[in-house]
């Protein structure tokens, strides 16, 4: 059995440090996590360029993805709200 560990990041206007946190996620995972995993920024209607941003990390990420909810709010973040 391979476990897929799923981590959801759900962001608000966080354009510029957006970039450089995902990155060490990434990084430790790659390096250090024993498990198959899989990246998933969940822009919470930012009003920056997050959303932006969000996208084009997401296609550096093997499996990776973004997703934008229009409407802020917590619950909002996870992709079956």
């Amino acid at each position: 059995m391979t476990l897929r560990v799923s981590i959801l990041i759900p962001v608000y206007n966080e354009a510029s440090v957006l970039a450089a946190s995902v990155t060490l996620l990434r990084n430790y995972l790659h390096d250090r996590f024993p498990f198959t995993w899989r990246i998933t920024i969940a822009d919470n209607a930012s009003t920056d360029t997050t959303w932006q941003v969000a996208t084009a990390l997401a296609l550096t990420l093997d499996g990776g993805r973004a997703i934008h909810r229009a409407q802020a709010g917590r619950a909002r973040a996870s992709p079956t709200a």
